[in-house]
């Protein structure tokens, strides 16, 4: 399941959503899957981390290759560079013009380093990225201008519904309208969360905390009483 995550980039998976992956895929209880992940960990064929108070599952070969990774780019960049200053905005266009693709939507300036992206989440004309101040700037991906700026971490937009999901306090689940650009609801959970989702439909919304505990949502019926 970890080798799987690979192909989308993934070189962890969190341990909650990994519990319930293979309690679904092995279609067995939580304790032998429970039991198994503690075998694996005491005998290093697993590693386990936290990481922003989320613990995450690795495999040890690719902990080592992402650090590796992080120490040759941190050696790069404290390097002097070899060739001449790029105008990003030229690059952008040219490429653009060679290969008919649109390569950016949008730059998002971070005050010369005074913050720095942590995540982001795009779905239909919103992007929402998330900075190491605990702020979410919200953008207009057919403009490219910054229309909102929230506060929360991991966001996650439903396209569907136009609605936006963003933790910010441990447990704690707000969920803004982006058409209104207003918060709609607020939930405050006993565990910390490892895992939220909109439907496909956006209207519904499923979230699941460290200590297995799974909710379902039903979040549109804010942004509907809003509209009128």
């Amino acid at each position: 399941m970890l080798l799987e995550a690979t192909s989308n980039g993934h070189c962890a998976l969190p341990l909650g959503k990994l519990k319930l992956a293979a309690t679904k895929l092995l279609e067995v209880g939580e304790a032998p899957v429970e039991q198994a992940l503690s075998q694996m960990l005491t005998g290093g064929s697993l590693l386990l981390e936290e990481i922003d108070g989320e613990p995450l599952i690795f495999l040890p070969h690719l902990r080592r290759a992402e650090e590796g990774i992080a120490l040759r780019i941190k050696r790069l960049a404290g390097g002097t560079t070899t060739y001449p200053q790029i105008h990003f905005g030229k690059a952008v266009a040219w490429c653009e013009g060679r290969t008919g693709k649109t390569l950016a939507g949008l730059v998002v300036h971070s005050g010369k380093g005074s913050f720095r992206i942590t995540e982001a989440d795009a779905a239909g004309d919103w992007m929402a990225v998330a900075d190491s101040s605990n702020r979410l700037l919200i953008y207009s991906l057919s403009s490219g201008q910054q229309t909102e700026k929230l506060f929360g971490r991991r966001p996650v937009i439903s396209g569907a519904s136009g609605l936006l999901a963003a933790q910010n306090e441990r447990g704690q689940l707000t969920v803004y309208d982006l058409g209104a650009l207003a918060k709609r609801d607020e939930y405050v959970l006993t565990s910390p969360i490892v895992f939220v989702e909109f439907a496909p439909d956006g209207k519904r919304l499923f979230v699941l905390t460290a200590k297995q505990s799974a909710y379902v949502l039903e979040v549109t019926y804010k942004a509907a009483a809003a509209k009128n």
